[in-house]
C-alpha cells in the first residue's frame, strides 16, 4: 500500500510518500476501502503544520475527504462488498 506520511510537523516539505506500507485488516465492524480519490481538507494542512487544535500521534497519514471501493468487509460487519458498492 502506499500513502502519503506525516513524520514530522512543518511546511508541506515534510510531506513523504511510503511504497512500503502493510495493508490494514479492517477491525469489527469496520470495513477496508480501497481509495481512488481524495481531497485536500484545510484541516489537513492544520495537521501538518502542528496545530494544536488537531493534535496526531506521528507518523500520520493525513485525510478525511476520501473516495474509493470497499475491498473487504468482515462478517462481523452490517457491510456487504457486492459489485463495488456498499450496501
Amino acid at each position: 500500500m502506499h500513502a502519503i506520511v506525516i513524520s514530522k510537523f512543518g511546511d508541506p516539505s515534510v510531506l513523504e510518500l511510503k511504497h512500503d506500507l502493510a495493508i490494514p485488516t479492517p477491525a469489527p465492524g469496520q470495513v477496508l476501502v480501497e481509495i481512488k480519490a481524495v481531497g485536500v481538507n484545510p484541516l489537513d494542512a492544520d495537521i501538518r503544520a502542528g496545530s494544536k487544535d488537531f493534535p496526531v500521534n506521528l507518523p500520520h497519514t493525513p485525510g478525511f475527504d476520501g473516495a474509493g471501493v470497499v475491498v473487504d468487509a468482515p462478517s462481523s460487519t452490517r457491510f456487504k462488498v457486492l459489485n463495488s458498492q456498499l450496501t
